[in-house]
């Protein structure tokens, strides 16, 4: 996703991409979204973070 991203293509046509190039055997398309906006917000790695950077994450709002 990160190249995809490089590539300064959109939300809507990464997702569509990975739909291609990965045929039924990807994730949902809220969870790409999920991964999109974490990589565009600097997030450089699929890697676990330390719990408490976890629970901060999900207790801050979601960007609109």
């Amino acid at each position: 996703m990160i190249n995809v991203m490089k590539l300064g293509d959109s939300q809507v046509k990464t997702i569509r991409k990975i739909q291609t190039d990965f045929s039924g055997d990807t994730m949902g398309v809220t969870q790409i979204r999920e991964w999109y906006n974490r990589f565009k917000d600097g997030r450089t790695s699929v890697d676990s973070k330390p719990a408490g950077l976890q629970q901060a994450e999900m207790t801050r709002p979601l960007p609109k």
